[in-house]
């Protein structure tokens, strides 16, 4: 979460940092974090099940049930809580929220001298509501919007997301699946030309053993503010009798914060499954100085 670890770092020095780079900061950190059955948030994004569900909904029309999570961040005390819940009502339905709050914004001496510190708070949410279908063949589409807002201080700002998802099987057992996400209107920040992501996987099962390999990369970004990016991504995931789950991912990207310079991140998660439960523990190591973060996600199939 590099963009709020600036945003932490401006807050404890005293600097008073523009509020829509503040604030799209803050729910710019919000975006790249998703619940541990997934991966990685780009390289996932034509993996079957929950493991590509959040990050694109389109990924698989046939999953169903709900996915909790709690992310700790290292740095500044974020801590994120997300949930997600796809079911069939004509389309597939997928909703998913996802909350973090920053703690300890203030030095306790700071607070002493001025008890009022102590009722500011920095929090964002984001709400996402997206209706996927088959199209022709192995083609599915979604489309949904997703509200986010930010309290920073005592102010308060939103934006409005469309978001448009695909995905399809290719030829030699590959899938391809992408997303592009567009602000539509809010007070977060001047809006910018919008978001694309896309992620070729590959499967391959044989009783005892299945491995997903995705390659992903995105480019772009939803504000002017705070983030034009480009970034790649590898995630490869093992799976024991249908029980074990072992994986790791790697990433770099670039972006406003790495000063044209590319820095890196990744992750290394484990999980276990016993029928239509599961859970999943990822630890990952953010970009630049943002420090690690501790996931864990519990998920419940229909």
């Amino acid at each position: 979460m590099r963009p709020l670890a600036l945003l932490l770092a401006a807050t404890a020095l005293g600097i008073r940092a523009p509020s829509a780079f503040a604030q799209s900061s803050h729910l710019l950190a919000l975006e790249s974090s998703a619940p541990a059955t997934t991966p990685d948030p780009v390289s996932a994004l034509a993996l079957h099940g929950w493991a590509g569900l959040w990050a694109n909904p389109a990924a698989d029309p046939h999953a169903t049930g709900i996915v909790a999570g709690l992310e700790r961040n290292a740095f500044g005390g974020v801590r994120t809580l997300l949930a997600q819940a796809a079911f069939h009502a004509g389309p597939l339905w997928s909703v998913a929220i996802a909350q973090s709050t920053v703690s300890d914004l203030f030095d306790p001496d700071l607070i002493a001298q001025d008890p009022t510190l102590d009722q500011l708070r920095a929090t964002a949410l984001t709400a996402a509501v997206d209706a996927a279908l088959p199209v022709v063949g192995s083609v599915t589409a979604s489309a949904g919007m997703r509200l986010e807002r930010d309290e920073l201080l005592g102010a308060s700002r939103h934006q409005w997301v469309a978001k448009l998802g695909g995905a399809a099987d290719l030829p030699l057992g590959l899938r391809l699946g992408g997303t592009f996400e567009r602000g539509m209107g809010g007070n977060a920040g001047t809006m910018a030309g919008g978001r694309l992501r896309a992620a070729l996987a590959r499967t391959w099962s044989g009783g005892f053993l299945s491995t997903s390999l995705g390659l992903g990369a995105e480019l772009g970004g939803l504000w002017r503010q705070t983030r034009d990016a480009s970034g790649i991504s590898a995630s490869l995931t093992v799976q024991l009798a249908r029980t074990l789950t072992l994986g790791g991912s790697i990433g770099r990207e670039r972006d406003l914060y790495s000063a044209g310079g590319w820095v890196g991140r990744s992750a290394f998660w484990v999980g276990v499954g016993v029928g239509r439960v599961s859970t999943q523990l990822r630890v990952a190591s953010q970009p630049g100085d943002a420090g690690s973060a501790l996931a864990v996600a519990a998920a419940i199939t229909r």
